[in-house]
């Protein structure tokens, strides 16, 4: 896993979460040349993802993250492609961003093809955002018009799983850990 400007072993002892059941699902159908590059941004809209608006610090931060990642590959590697951006986010979208929540992930998708070294065909999976509420079911309506027009965009659902906080956003150790190994199924 890369983070924080280094590649470190995901131990077989990690706590859960959608990292590590997702690299758990790769390694049990016997993958083994994979990392994961890990940006997070814990709170904000989708507006921060978008590359040159006024605060695109989300999408800056991860392509600062994948440039190094590319730049610095794991001992004994190379170099390194990317091949999947996984996007779990929503929850905190205004009502603008909750309506554009499809059109911004397509273009990010499209950005990070054209600005990442070896990601030209980079493919997108959407964790589905947890809670309900006008602007998350309208993020989730979004994020599922996307998947189902294009190809090259899955949706994990988050059918069955369970959140830990009053709002109900945040989901359970259990529940991540199940929704990183639907977004390595899909």
């Amino acid at each position: 896993v890369f983070h924080e400007n280094a590649w470190t072993h995901l131990a077989a002892a990690a706590p859960g979460g959608v990292e590590t059941a997702l690299a758990r699902l790769l390694w049990d159908a016997g993958l083994r040349e994979f990392g994961i590059v890990r940006s997070t941004r814990t709170t904000g809209g989708n507006s921060l993802w978008e590359k040159g608006s006024a605060d695109d610090g989300a999408y800056r931060e991860l392509l600062a993250a994948g440039t190094t990642a590319a730049t610095i590959p794991p001992v004994g590697y190379d170099a390194v492609s990317f091949t999947a951006l996984l996007h779990l986010q929503g929850e905190s979208n205004t009502t603008t961003e909750a309506d554009l929540a499809g059109s911004r992930l397509a273009t990010l998708l499209d950005h990070l093809r054209a600005d990442l070294p070896r990601a030209s065909s980079m493919i997108a999976v959407i964790g589905e955002i947890a809670g309900t509420g006008t602007t998350r079911d309208t993020t989730r309506a979004r994020h599922l018009a996307l998947a189902t027009a294009r190809a090259d965009i899955g949706i994990a659902r988050a059918t069955g799983l369970s959140t830990h906080d009053a709002e109900g956003i945040l989901y359970s150790a259990d529940s991540l850990a199940l929704l990183g190994a639907r977004l390595a199924a899909e």
